[in-house]
């Protein structure tokens, strides 16, 4: 068995192990107490072996650490031992959240990758580390006022929605009691209104349509042809594979859409530029690019689609993507389709969604104004 080596540092030890690495070891008094431990100090042997620099350099280390130790600057080991195991057995904010992603009953389950976007951005830095019990109504009030001041409203209720979420979770499963004071947002300051955009003209959508048909990059330009087309979103047409299409039912099934799997129905543009559209060999993505597998990255989805817009000669308060959608619930509402007919085709859940991307203009609305009052005129010239 290897020994202890003495090293130049007073109370600095080495010792040789059986993997030939050098590990380090210090020897200190605590008060009255003697303690040996292990640094995490270790020199791993290169080419020439375990040089005299590498030893020189753990050591003097390990004589720093142990100064802080003996003066009680650092924690021992045991100490720290101590700690984590009383942190295990914690159920902080952090564990809960990392139990409920564990979960088979939460596997699959659509928003959880942006859940836990919001997350690591508004609560972890925060609240990680909390446990339930130890929340208090000041510390939800701070973040609902943090968030208030920079984001919408929306996003202020989804953050501390998701706070609540993951306590009720720990809660159900026993692990921490639930909050001591109700979450109450109705009547308090959450943020910015919503930014009220408009769809395209149809002068604007003739021209991003021909800009992408000249595009250069076939891939990129189908690629936002088939969102004017369909006006899906831009992760659907972005994760879309030649076995998610059905040319016999002029359908298209979007495997991870954001309100679930969905089958949407595609009108004759998008089924032709479908069946015109390239293959790339050994991808299965329908528009494929750099990213893994050959699916589109980060960056083709989010730099070319502006450029395509700047191209076209379209405003910058439009947004390249998210206008098809937009622009598929304002006209087809304008052409008289029903809400539920404009769900379907957007994928949508509910009808105050197709409310909320339907976009009345101001002469629509005085037509409407103007017909009522004729229909009340017509009433009385009959009954006059």
């Amino acid at each position: 068995m290897a020994k202890y080596e003495k090293t130049r540092y007073p109370g600095v030890y080495s010792r040789l192990a059986g993997d030939g690495t050098l590990k380090i070891y210090i020897y200190y008094r605590l008060k009255s107490k003697r303690v040996f431990e292990k640094t995490p100090f270790v020199v791993t042997p290169g080419k020439k072996g375990l040089t005299p620099t590498k030893i020189e350099e753990a050591a003097n280390k390990a004589a720093r650490l142990r100064a802080d130790k003996a003066e009680e600057k650092t924690l021992t080991n045991s100490q720290e031992r101590r700690i984590r195991e009383a942190e295990a057995g914690k159920w902080t904010i952090d564990k809960l959240w990392e139990g409920w992603k564990a979960d088979p009953e939460n596997q699959g389950k659509r928003g959880t990758l942006k859940a836990d976007y919001r997350y690591r951005k508004h609560l972890k830095g925060s609240f990680g580390n909390k446990e339930p019990q130890n929340i208090a109504q000041i510390d939800v009030d701070r973040l609902r006022l943090s968030l208030a001041k920079t984001h919408a409203k929306e996003t202020t209720r989804s953050v501390i929605s998701l706070l609540v979420r993951i306590i009720r979770y720990g809660a159900t499963k026993g692990y921490n009691p639930v909050l001591s004071f109700p979450v109450v947002l109705k009547g308090k300051q959450l943020g910015k209104d919503p930014e009220i955009k408009r769809a395209p003209t149809d002068a604007e959508i003739a021209a991003y349509v021909k800009t992408c048909q000249e595009w250069p990059d076939i891939q990129a330009g189908n690629f936002q042809l088939f969102m004017v087309y369909t006006g899906i979103r831009r992760g659907s047409a972005r994760n879309l594979k030649w076995s998610d299409i059905c040319f016999e039912s002029g359908s298209a099934t979007l495997q991870d859409s954001k309100t679930g799997t969905i089958s949407v129905m595609l009108g004759k543009g998008a089924l032709e530029l479908l069946r015109k559209h390239p293959r790339t060999e050994g991808v299965e993505y329908v528009f494929s690019g750099r990213g893994p597998d050959g699916i589109r990255s980060d960056r083709e989805i989010g730099t070319i689609p502006p450029m395509i817009r700047d191209a076209a000669g379209l405003p910058k308060d439009l947004d390249p993507c998210h206008m098809f959608r937009r622009n598929l619930a304002t006209k087809l509402d304008r052409h008289g389709k029903s809400t539920v007919e404009i769900m379907s085709l957007g994928g949508w859940k509910s009808p105050a969604m197709v409310l909320h991307y339907t976009a009345t203009e101001k002469e629509t609305i005085r037509e409407a104004a103007d017909l009522l009052t004729d229909i009340i005129r017509k009433a009385e010239e009959a009954n006059g």
